[in-house]
């Protein structure tokens, strides 16, 4: 009698199933499992050529016929494991359950712990098998707890905070989750203080007043972050940026002197306005620009002669609107 041999899906050692026996046992690892025959039915045809697929890396069209499989026994536990397969693209069963040689098992993990299909394996396949997928699974779960905690302990708490994530509420894992966000925090406040800390020893105010309002109350941060506030309105000063420089200061209201810095420079704005208003009205050629430059003195009514400035202005619109009218009449007369 001739023999046919195949690969067993939980260990990948060879099955030996002679003449038309349904079920074979593996000799390695004692699980029963469905086997094609001469005469099989359509569903476990599907599913060897399913598999068959799966060696020549066609995951995609596996797939399609593991659903076929299905279509034809909703029970067949062996397709829902080959559908776990080929979704992280293991053809081979001894690759599957070698996950030490898993490069990625991070994937590999999360596809396993999401795949519904594993369940119904679970669910539907023989009591050695099941068993063997459970332990398998925890194994995982083991292979991906003990990976976070090495990451915290190589202070990658965002890496392993990842992975706590996915294993919550598996054994301390939300004692580690508070831990490891606690770190993390810690890690991130203290990398962006250090960065902060640079932006002000390079005159960078800016970014420094950015992030120092992000850390609140870390560290000194709060008396950093008025401090840096104070140099920037400094800087702007210095740079001519006096509207700005006002602002800035108003901002910091009592700190050290910034109302003597805000007064200064309200006193250079108002010097430079009092300055274009005299410009518009010793130059005007039309009345747009008289009337510019008394709404100018009219808004620093109080510095130096302003008030005689609008005066002058008033006068100056009154000769140009008699100068206008009459040569709208033809009557032409010079002053």
């Amino acid at each position: 009698m001739d023999r046919i041999v195949f690969k067993c899906i939980m260990c990948g050692a060879n099955l030996k199933m002679e003449g038309i026996t349904k079920i074979v046992k593996c000799q390695y690892c004692g699980t029963n499992q469905t086997m094609p025959r001469s005469d099989a039915s359509e569903g476990e045809n599907y599913l060897a050529r399913a598999f068959v697929l799966m060696e020549d890396g066609q995951f995609i069209k596996a797939n399609q016929y593991f659903e076929k499989a299905l279509d034809e026994d909703a029970f067949a536990w062996e397709a829902y494991l080959g559908k776990v397969m080929a979704k992280v693209k293991i053809a081979k069963p001894e690759d599957f359950w070698n996950i030490d040689a898993n490069e990625d098992i991070e994937e590999f993990f999360k596809t396993v712990k999401n795949a519904s299909e594993y369940d119904k394996a679970i669910r539907f396949a023989g009591e050695d098998a099941a068993k063997r997928l459970i332990d398998f699974r925890e194994n995982l779960y083991n292979k991906i707890y003990e990976r976070a905690k090495t990451y915290m302990d190589e202070e990658k708490y965002d890496e392993a905070l990842e992975l706590i994530k996915r294993l919550y509420g598996y054994k301390d894992t939300v004692e580690l989750h508070d831990k490891c966000q606690n770190q993390a925090t810690y890690m991130e406040n203290e990398g962006n203080y250090q960065k902060a800390i640079g932006y002000m020893d390079k005159g960078a105010y800016n970014n420094a007043v950015n992030l120092f309002k992000r850390l609140k109350d870390y560290k000194d941060s709060a008396k950093l972050y008025d401090e840096a506030r104070y140099k920037r309105a400094i800087e702007r000063e210095d740079s001519g940026e006096y509207m700005e420089a006002i602002v800035l200061f108003e901002e910091l209201g009592d700190y050290k002197d910034s109302k003597n810095h805000k007064k200064s420079c309200e006193k250079v704005v108002t010097e430079r306005r009092y300055q274009y208003a005299k410009g518009k009205l010793n130059g005007a050629t039309e009345i747009d620009d008289v009337i510019r430059a008394k709404e100018v003195f009219n808004e620093i009514i109080d510095y130096k002669d302003s008030r005689y400035q609008i005066k002058e202005c008033d006068d100056e619109i009154a000769r140009l609107t008699e100068i206008e009218e009459r040569k709208n009449k033809g009557i032409f007369k010079f002053f």
